[in-house]
């Protein structure tokens, strides 16, 4: 029994002393009264439950007997667990100082092996930092050198910068000039004469701009030109701004089926320089090879204005 446990022995040895205490008075009831004789159990509660006192003396010695056994039987259990752990205890005890002997004895090795190598590591350290100084020199130099490249890279971009933009000025002194512009008069396109252009204008339409972005069929409806006149008419100016492209030019590339600058900007020059040779009367009035192909690259230029 544990120490936990050490009150409950008390409370039980005492039921059992109580026990025996009974089987004694019920013994000496019988010797005296004879076994004929009968015992009030319940007397001590005011009750009345008269039992044979025979059968009381036999019933109290067998309780008690019982109890006496129980207790018994734990007494000596637990003096043979003390015995067990005290046993275990002591051995456990003897292998421990055992064991710490033999580890101060390791431990003492290792304490001189790491102050052997808390020396090595000392020095290993002071080369690491002196090697360490010594690359972090040469990472100012590199770094050094990469800001003065960056910085001559930075002032040769500022120079390409500038000679793409005189570049770009130039292209564009010598890109030819169209015929047409956004902002163009609408009575400047070819085929839009005086009365054609008093419609127009009616209707808000007074630039090449506003006449490109109308839907025809509403341009037809509300000027009661045809629809077929007035899809002429947005061909004819879109061909007119592409540079290059004159009233004379524009006829000869509708005539071969050339009616926007999306399909101008679709076509290969070798095969559109037939279809043209096939639509003209003269040779002369015939643009050449190599003015099919600016055109093309003019309209294919010029694409993003058209969407």
């Amino acid at each position: 029994m544990s120490e936990n446990g050490s009150g409950w022995a008390w409370i039980l040895g005492i039921i059992v002393f109580l026990l025996c205490f009974n089987a004694t008075y019920a013994l000496i009831e019988l010797v005296v009264r004879g076994p004929q004789s009968s015992i009030n159990v319940l007397s001590l509660v005011d009750g009345t439950y008269d039992v044979p006192v025979s059968i009381y003396v036999l019933a109290s010695m067998i309780t008690a007997a019982a109890s006496f056994s129980f207790l018994y039987s734990s007494f000596i259990r637990k003096l043979t667990v003390e015995t067990a752990s005290t046993k275990m205890l002591d051995a456990l005890e003897s292998k421990l100082r055992h064991n710490r002997g033999r580890m101060e004895k390791v431990v003492t090795k290792k304490f001189a092996n790491l102050s052997m190598n808390d020396f090595k590591i000392t020095e290993n350290l002071k080369n690491i930092k002196i090697q360490l100084e010594e690359s972090q020199g040469r990472l100012e130099k590199i770094g050094e050198a990469r800001y003065q490249y960056r910085r001559t890279m930075e002032k040769q971009i500022v120079v390409l910068e500038d000679m793409k933009k005189k570049l770009e000025k130039i292209e564009l002194q010598l890109t030819p000039k169209p015929r047409l512009t956004s902002r163009s008069d609408i009575q400047e396109v070819s085929g839009v004469g005086q009365k054609i252009a008093e419609k127009l204008k009616s209707v808000g339409i007074t630039n090449v701009e506003r006449l490109i972005i109308e839907d025809p069929t509403l341009i037809a409806q509300k000027t009661e030109l045809t629809k077929n006149k007035i899809k002429k008419i947005q061909s004819t100016v879109q061909l007119l701004m592409i540079p290059k492209i004159d009233e004379n030019k524009a006829k000869l590339l509708q005539k071969a089926g050339i009616t926007s600058a999306d399909t101008l900007a679709s076509q290969n020059p070798i095969q559109l320089f037939k279809k043209i040779a096939s639509v003209t009367k003269s040779s002369d009035d015939a643009p050449t090879l190599e003015e099919i192909a600016s055109y093309i690259k003019f309209a294919r230029s010029n694409l993003i204005f058209f969407y």
